[in-house]
């Protein structure tokens, strides 16, 4: 095999690599978290999407920083809670399906700082795969507000900035 070669075949298409190991990043993605009475506010925003095809997960890391508004009412400047990243969307304001952290698990974080925090680490390890034959896939970050961070029955927008490590195969397409 010529010198060149292997270099350009990683360089090509993902479908035709055999591990990908993609970086994703994202700045100031809005957040709209909503407090259901005096519960914890959740919210979820789409940050990437899968390739097309059969997704064979290896792992992910993930760094990530949330700054509320600024002088907002609604959110105490000393809030904490957690998040995720998943494919699949927050159904009932809690990250407790395994769907809803199956890329990033649950990471809970300290207080904020004058509304925001500092940069959290996420991780996940473990093989199974993700059908995305349809190309649907989304990487979702979800976020929970603890309820003495957030006004009851309030909605306050919350941006993340982060990146986050991908490892995976795609298994072909049908």
């Amino acid at each position: 095999m010529a010198k060149g070669l292997a270099r350009s075949l990683n360089r090509g298409s993902v479908a035709a690599q055999a591990i990908v190991k993609q970086s994703l990043s994202f700045e100031d993605v809005a957040i709209s978290v909503n407090a259901a009475g005096a519960a914890d506010g959740a919210g979820t925003a789409v940050v990437a999407h899968f390739p097309e095809g059969n997704i064979l997960f290896l792992g992910a890391t993930a760094y990530v920083k949330f700054a509320g508004p600024g002088d907002s009412a609604d959110l105490e400047d000393n809030w904490d809670g957690s998040y995720s990243m998943s494919t699949a969307p927050l159904a009932d304001g809690e990250i407790t399906d395994d769907a809803e952290r199956n890329i990033i698990y649950t990471s809970g974080f300290g207080g904020a700082d004058a509304e925001v925090t500092g940069l959290i680490r996420g991780e996940r390890g473990g093989v199974f795969v993700f059908d995305n034959t349809d190309a649907s896939l989304e990487i979702n970050l979800n976020l929970i507000v603890n309820a003495a961070g957030i006004t009851e029955d309030a909605s306050v927008d919350i941006s993340a900035s982060g990146i986050v490590h991908l490892a995976y195969i795609v298994l072909g397409d049908d």
